[in-house]
């Protein structure tokens, strides 16, 4: 199935918001490798330019983001190798968390670099195939179940640390032992939202103005970062804080 005009600009619009959000980071962590470290609270590393480098290659895979963005037809080989990055680069981090090289507080750092990217690098790679009509077919299901199952996890595991219950040192109680729980009922929220986002884009493709789904994409993908940013910090800072 060839791919559509409107599929194409989202695309297009994903992979420039990835462009610059590597070239962005890339350049913090060259001009200022202590800041990542100052921010999570972490002792600074002890050779900074090895992270100075680290900055360099991820502000590399930026221009080839951009380059991706302008030649959707060329880019398969960078999106998928890409993907691949973004599903080791959690896996490497599960270790150093386990191992305790680094605190459970760098997850808000592997939401944005990696995991907000899996769904739009892995419908690319699959748009052309039958998995990927039937994925686009099926989201607004997806999008229901999803946030259907994260209101039941608000309502019987995330709600005894909420500002439903009154009292902040049963919220706090409640959070610190029930860490993991916690945890998982945002990772939880976290998809919910990101497939809202999905069906704003397969919303898009029903309505004449293309335009205007594109400006709504936009607002949701705006409300969605604002929604993990604070989601990340209830999973990896919270129940440290008060545990």
């Amino acid at each position: 199935m060839e791919l559509s005009d409107y599929r194409s600009k989202i695309y297009r619009l994903m992979f420039g918001l990835a462009a610059v959000y590597n070239v962005a980071f890339g350049v913090w962590a060259c001009f200022w490798p202590g800041a990542l470290f100052a921010t999570l609270e972490m002792a600074p590393p002890n050779y900074p330019s090895l992270w100075q480098c680290l900055g360099m290659v991820v502000g590399l895979y930026g221009l080839l983001y951009a380059y991706a963005a302008l030649r959707l037809d060329r880019a398969k080989l960078i999106i998928a190798i890409g993907l691949a990055g973004k599903i080791l680069g959690p896996i490497g981090m599960f270790m150093t968390v386990r191992s305790g090289e680094w605190p459970l507080r760098a997850v808000t750092l592997i939401v944005f670099n990696d995991f907000v990217w899996w769904l739009p690098f892995t419908l690319f790679l699959l748009d052309e195939t039958r998995i990927g009509q039937a994925v686009r077919a099926s989201a607004p299901w997806i999008c229901a179940i999803l946030n259907a199952v994260a209101a039941v996890v608000m309502l019987f595991v995330l709600r005894g640390g909420t500002e439903a219950v009154s009292s902040v040192t049963q919220r706090a109680t409640y959070t610190a032992g029930h860490a993991l729980l916690w945890r998982t009922g945002w990772s939880v929220w976290m998809m919910a939202g990101i497939s809202l986002v999905a069906f704003f884009a397969w919303w898009g493709a029903w309505i004449s103005s293309h335009r205007l789904a594109l400006v709504a994409l936009a607002v949701a993908l705006a409300g969605l970062i604002c929604d993990l940013f604070a989601e990340s910090l209830l999973i990896g800072w919270l129940p440290d804080r008060i545990g």
